[in-house]
């Protein structure tokens, strides 16, 4: 389980400048990202790009982020 204050930490941080923390974010979701769309009865490929586009529009909307509840969700 992540630890949800931890994950607040490096969201702010992320959007103060430290960009290549995003990396911890896809490292801890990409998996779990994949699996869903994967399971949606995409192919390989197709379930990597459209992951790739879902971490893209987490990281522009990071500075939108409330911290009302799980990041997970």
């Amino acid at each position: 389980m992540t630890d949800p204050s931890s994950e607040t930490e490096i969201i702010r941080r992320i959007v103060e400048g430290e960009k290549q923390l995003f990396a911890v974010i896809v490292d801890r979701y990409k998996i779990k990202v994949y699996g869903i769309i994967r399971s949606m009865g995409l192919n390989h490929q197709d379930s990597q790009d459209i992951a790739q586009e879902a971490f893209v529009k987490i990281y522009r909307s990071l500075a939108n982020y409330r911290d009302e509840g799980h990041f997970s969700a």
